[in-house]
């Protein structure tokens, strides 16, 4: 093996072991992190997104029904 190549592999294994070293162990989940608003907004634009296009084509207060049965909390629409 050339000494370039033998440099090489070195440096890069020494930079493989210190990202290694330094990634944190005590990372929190991005639910822990969340405010229950933070939890709500997320149910209501997944419940947005995965209406049935049939819903949307009855209108507005389909629409509204439709997310209300879908969240697990009051809905105030207007």
């Amino acid at each position: 093996m050339p000494k370039k190549s033998k440099l090489l592999s070195l440096v890069m294994s020494i930079v493989l072991l210190f990202s290694v070293a330094f990634i944190p162990m005590g990372v929190a989940s991005a639910e822990e992190e969340l405010s229950e608003e933070d939890l709500e907004l997320i149910e209501l634009l997944t419940a947005i997104e995965n209406m049935p296009d049939e819903i949307i084509l009855q209108g507005e207060d389909a629409i509204k029904a439709h997310l209300e049965s879908e969240v697990s909390f009051h809905l105030e629409l207007k």
